[in-house]
């Protein structure tokens, strides 16, 4: 759910997805054809050559440029073309390096899952907390329960909501590759968790804002953050927000 969410009644899980400790990839489409990490949004399973149109699948297409841009970022660029929407060898070569790198052994499989992705992604998440002076892990833990990691990930409910983040592109103002591209879009979403924690001086308000918007989390908070009830345009804003912060400290946080 991105900061500017409609505030209509909707699931907050919007993505089932695996364990981000490993990298299988079990088949998680839904007839919608939505979710993260569902096949073909597996990006890279030991295939010789996966291709993307940004013309057909804009998402997709973001994404697998946006993960060689990772492997670039994390110094394992080899002989890959960065600005291409194709993976293929020299991507293979790439991923394998850091995969060796960050884990070695049995996680060195040539296949971009979850695993993998939050090993890429640590950095970014990582440096974005430092900058807005944000509590250790609460953007990982966000990227986590939007997304599960999936740079490519496309809402449930709402196929607007794209990216780590699940930025909806019709309310951010974002567009594809803004909401795909982690070093635009994980600062962009740090930057609004700490202007909503210094606007409600509330941490729990400001988790829930991402989930409810800024109208709702105010409403929560001004309320004495109840567990149930709500305001007449939006009646079980309570729980939602309660759920959603909730989810949020669940998530867990690997290191390794």
């Amino acid at each position: 759910m991105n900061p500017l969410a409609s505030l209509g009644p909707e699931e907050i899980l919007t993505h089932p997805i695996p364990s981000p400790n490993h990298d299988s990839l079990p088949k998680l489409a839904t007839a919608t054809g939505r979710g993260a990490w569902y096949v073909p949004h597996s990006y890279y399973t030991g295939n010789p050559r996966m291709i993307a149109s940004e013309e057909t699948d804009p998402k997709q297409a973001w994404a697998l440029r946006s993960w060689k841009y990772e492997l670039s970022y994390n110094r394992f660029k080899g002989g890959m073309i960065l600005d291409s929407f194709v993976l293929g060898d020299a991507f293979d070569r790439s991923l394998r390096g850091f995969q060796d790198f960050a884990g070695g052994g049995s996680f060195v499989d040539g296949k971009l899952g979850p695993g993998t992705a939050r090993r890429l992604l640590a950095s970014i998440i990582g440096t974005a907390e430092l900058t807005e002076y944000l509590e250790p892990h609460l953007l990982y833990r966000l990227v986590s329960l939007e997304s599960g990691f999936d740079l490519g990930a496309e809402g449930y409910v709402d196929p607007r909501d794209t990216g780590p983040v699940q930025a909806n592109l019709a309310l951010s103002g974002l567009n594809v590759n803004q909401a795909i591209r982690p070093h635009f879009v994980l600062p962009w979403a740090a930057r609004h968790l700490r202007s909503a924690r210094d606007t409600f001086q509330d941490r729990e308000a400001a988790i829930a804002s991402w989930n409810c918007g800024l109208g709702g989390a105010r409403w929560w908070v001004d309320n004495g953050k109840p567990t149930s009830g709500g305001p007449t345009w939006f009646p079980n804003l309570a729980e939602r927000a309660t759920r959603y912060v909730q989810l949020i400290d669940a998530q867990p946080v690997s290191t390794s």
